[in-house]
């Protein structure tokens, strides 16, 4: 079998059979991903796990929603992108950051494949997104976009290479690419093992590392700027209870451990800014040492 990404195929073995799906992984750029993923139908997908009971879980939970990654995904944008401008959303769910982002004065679009969640997001926020499955010829007609975002969208996609060079194609020059995935090597996964909640999900047919993110990034138009790991302190408690149960832990331990795992890269998620190449050219030596650089530092 062939990697999907660094196309070895010398040093791909089988990770583990789920009930559902296979995982291997590949020990040359330490990428992990389901059999067949780049010819699986995402629309399927996406109609099986994102319909009205998911919806209902999203309402249920959207103050966490907006308080852990809304208004934390917005602060990030403004940082690297304080004038403002016109924003393109892929995935956009039930459009708690779309709306955020809309809020702090941004000229939004979004595109969401689940038509629940688009129901949702218009009724809830009044928010008009485009019900489709994303691909460069949606957007044939648009203006290109200053900055270009999605949110743990990544790890669905079959063919993720061909995906960022379509996002791409639709962002000025200079433009800035957000975008964030479930960790590999995080405390979740290092906690649970192979049945980690991030590694059993159907939908997730890739889980990348930092290695490998970057390896990915190379072979796209975008040069990364910035690449870290994020713990959410909400989810804290649920891991260190199945860690160590009978441990006591103060607020100030807590802090102290959020602070180690996102020192150590061992955050739930990569977070990824990155920008254009000029004229969307391959890396130069100098990229590529940076690339380098921010792989070695997040490993």
């Amino acid at each position: 079998m062939e990697c999907p990404l660094c196309r070895s195929s010398e040093h791909v073995t089988l990770y583990y059979a789920y009930s559902r799906f296979d995982l291997f992984e590949c020990d040359d750029c330490k990428l992990l991903f389901q059999r067949h993923a780049e010819t699986t139908d995402v629309a399927r997908i996406i109609e099986e796990v994102y319909d009205d009971r998911w919806v209902a879980m999203r309402d249920k939970y959207a103050h966490l929603t907006f308080q852990d990654h809304a208004l934390f995904n917005t602060l990030q944008l403004e940082m690297f992108r304080p004038g403002k401008g016109r924003l393109l959303e892929i995935g956009s769910g039930t459009g708690e950051f779309l709306f955020t982002a809309q809020s702090a004065g941004w000229d939004v679009t979004g595109v969401e494949a689940s038509a629940s969640s688009c129901k949702y997001a218009k009724q809830k926020y009044d928010l008009e997104l485009h019900n489709a499955l994303w691909s460069p010829e949606l957007a044939e007609e648009w203006e290109p976009f200053d900055a270009v975002v999605f949110w743990h969208v990544l790890e669905h996609m079959a063919r993720p290479v061909e995906f960022l060079c379509g996002v791409a194609g639709k962002l000025q020059d200079n433009g800035l690419l957000l975008f964030s995935v479930p960790n590999l090597q995080s405390f979740t996964n290092a906690i649970y093992g192979k049945q980690s909640p991030l590694l059993t999900e159907k939908d997730h047919l890739y889980h990348y590392s930092a290695r490998s993110l970057m390896k990915l990034l190379a072979q796209t138009p975008f040069q990364p700027v910035s690449l870290f790991t994020r713990q959410v302190p909400n989810h804290l408690e649920q891991l260190l209870g199945s860690s160590t149960a009978e441990t006591a832990y103060s607020m100030a331990d807590k802090m102290a451990i959020l602070t180690q795992l996102q020192g150590k890269a061992m955050g739930h998620e990569i977070c990824c800014i990155a920008r254009k190449r000029p004229d969307s050219a391959p890396p130069t030596s100098e990229a590529a040492t940076e690339t380098e650089r921010l792989s070695q530092k997040s490993s």
